[in-house]
């Protein structure tokens, strides 16, 4: 996945309602270059990689079953999606 295709995935998703992060952006929170409490003593390129192209979905507790047919599909029609382009 190119970083093109990962834009036009994200900007898919929130085009239908679904908010889903970069998990590898610099302002997640859950990225874990931003834990000043555990910083890694080596450098983990491979980590970075991956998490360079990995989205964050969260999951709302108040969801029915159908809600989350409705976030996959969402899903799989954005991957789609950024897939043609």
């Amino acid at each position: 996945f190119t970083p093109e295709k990962i834009d036009i995935f994200l900007e898919q998703c929130k085009t239908h309602g679904l908010p889903v992060e970069l998990f590898g952006h610099k302002s997640n929170a859950r990225n874990f270059v931003n834990w000043g409490f555990a910083p890694a003593e080596d450098p983990l390129p491979m980590t970075t990689d991956m998490l360079s192209r990995a989205c964050d979905v969260r999951m709302p507790l108040m969801w029915d079953d159908e809600d989350f047919e409705d976030m996959a599909n969402v899903l799989c029609e954005s991957l789609e999606a950024a897939l043609e382009e």
